[in-house]
């Protein structure tokens, strides 16, 4: 039985506006390639003598012979009988992910008019799994991360996060404690005046313990649209292919009590209650912006890394079917060039 190249259904080649990529979402990698190559495996099945015959030069064919042992090494491609091929399954474009909510950040401060553990057990009812709990000013005591960490006792919540001013106090209750709570992912103290990283050995519950010396003091500056934030899976590719990576289902709360798409944006959707969060996040106003996605967004839908990327700059309408940024990302796909570089 005669064998054909096929490339692998989890791996989906993306043409960007001057280079491609491939994302192998099964491996959780991705490599850059030129997008002259993305047109050659765009295809379930890989003509390699189809390649040879569109570029016949003798330099071409080392070129397409080198990348076609760089995509059989990697195992991006794989041989399969012939009278198989039609049983092998492309990649199922279609997601949702159950419950009303999924994500959420939390800005607390010490004044914050709201009940902090309240506000979990709300947004956890409703559907909420992974919490992400910000502290810019105040100086959180050992009392404060007892509160947050009895929030996630025998709950449904699949992880959270904590970002909170460093002082001395929470410094060493946090470093000693932060294992012994296996939703805990990460605890960052920030104003620090050392700079420590301490990462989970395996089987340990949380991922990082972290001191820095930056200085947080709002929701802005938390961006960080960088090469190291991208992130190849599955789920996320499935998401942007219909939704907004950043926006769909989370809802945030701002250190004032207001409810927010997002906390560095100036609109909100009132202060929050018990009784109203629901409504809220089920409105169409609310989810207007899940709905935005890389493929409908300038300068984005050109973009190599659209796939795997979680973008929280603020986001606008500029028609019913496009949108666009008003602050410049860090990455110009048209130079394939990362700021400062």
């Amino acid at each position: 039985m005669k064998k054909l190249l096929i490339r692998s259904p989890d791996c989906v080649p993306i043409a960007g506006a001057t280079r491609g990529a491939i994302y192998d979402l099964g491996r959780r990698k991705y490599y850059i390639i030129p997008n002259e190559f993305i047109e050659l495996i765009s295809e379930k099945t890989i003509n390699y003598d189809a390649w040879l015959q569109k570029y016949p030069g003798t330099e071409e064919h080392q070129t397409l012979s080198s990348f076609r042992d760089f995509l059989i090494q990697k195992e991006l491609v794989l041989f399969c009988s012939e009278d198989l091929v039609p049983h092998i399954m492309e990649l199922r474009m279609n997601y949702d992910n159950p419950g009303h909510i999924f994500n959420t950040i939390i800005d607390f401060e010490s004044w914050s008019p709201y009940n902090l553990g309240q506000f979990i057990s709300t947004a956890s009812e409703i559907g909420a799994r992974h919490f992400l709990i910000r502290s810019y000013n105040s100086h959180l005591n050992e009392q404060d991360l007892d509160l947050i960490y009895n929030q996630f006792i025998d709950s449904p919540v699949r992880s959270f996060e904590i970002i909170a001013k460093y002082n001395p106090v929470l410094y060493q209750k946090a470093k000693v404690t932060i294992g012994d709570n296996p939703r805990c992912k990460s605890i960052v103290l920030h104003s620090a005046p050392f700079n420590e990283c301490i990462h989970s050995e395996k089987g340990i519950a949380m991922e990082i313990f972290a001191a820095t010396t930056q200085s947080i003091t709002g929701p802005n500056d938390c961006y960080n649209n960088s090469i190291d934030y991208m992130n190849v899976n599955v789920e996320l590719f499935l998401e942007a292919q219909q939704f907004h990576t950043y926006y769909y289902k989370k809802v945030c709360i701002d250190q004032n009590g207001l409810i927010k798409n997002c906390t560095s944006h100036g609109n909100d959707f009132g202060r929050f209650s018990p009784d109203t969060l629901l409504a809220v996040v089920t409105s169409s106003r609310f989810q207007k912006l899940w709905f935005a996605k890389k493929d409908d967004t300038e300068i984005c839908r050109n973009c190599e890394f659209k796939y795997m990327c979680v973008d929280s700059r603020e986001i606008f309408q500029k028609d019913n079917t496009s949108w666009f940024h008003k602050s410049p990302c860090n990455y110009d796909p048209k130079k394939s060039l990362w700021k400062d570089e």
